[in-house]
């Protein structure tokens, strides 16, 4: 997992500074030198959504670079070699996902985590086997009630029992995000194993 030198590369390609970015989430300098030197960071996935708002980066291309790494000889050409048309959806993009980072919620990510699961045909207690957690743990993690962000490591872990991409969970979770169920929907409240909801891309 690349995030340190992910995170650098595209600030130096969008010509951010440190001082620019501590100053655009409001953040200590001194915060943004240690995240930023440090080959070992691994952030909360709050932390991530932080950063990618304030450098307006697609949060998914993100974690991409992270899993997949980065050619940075190709950087500035794989980034920003589009003709206006091209250039024009790339910003229209970047601004769908600024949304979706602000409308993006532990319960989402709790719905994420669920689907997930019931997708690979696991219990929770079998996924705790698969990846050490307890089963209280799990559970709690699915709960609409949970207010916590993961961290990418435990995120990890999660994404390698599913055998999915974190890419592919952050786009799952800005999906249920983007949904605008009623409060009280089955979908919000059910914490039982017959959780179901359509999953539509």
């Amino acid at each position: 997992m690349q995030f340190q030198k992910t995170l650098v590369l595209i600030m130096e390609s969008l010509g951010i500074s440190s001082n620019e970015l501590a100053q655009r989430m409001d953040s200590d300098y001194r915060w943004i030198i240690e995240i930023t030197t440090n080959h070992e960071w691994k952030p909360k996935l709050d932390t991530i959504f932080r950063i990618c708002y304030a450098l307006q980066f697609d949060v998914v291309k993100f974690f991409e670079f992270v899993e997949f790494g980065v050619c940075s000889n190709n950087w500035a050409a794989s980034m920003f070699s589009y003709d206006n048309d091209q250039l024009f959806l790339q910003n229209n993009y970047n601004a769908l996902n600024s949304d979706r980072i602000l409308e993006t919620e532990p319960c989402h990510i709790a719905k994420a985590f669920r689907a997930f699961r019931l997708e690979a045909g696991l219990t929770q207690k079998e996924l705790g086997q698969i990846t050490l957690f307890s089963e209280n743990s799990i559970s709690l993690r699915e709960s609409i009630r949970y207010r916590n962000y993961p961290t990418t490591t435990t995120l990890r872990l999660y994404c390698s029992a599913f055998e999915i991409s974190l890419a592919t969970f952050i786009r799952r979770t800005f999906w249920f995000a983007s949904m605008k169920w009623p409060k009280n929907s089955p979908e919000t409240i059910n914490d039982t194993d017959g959780f179901k909801c359509s999953l539509v891309y």
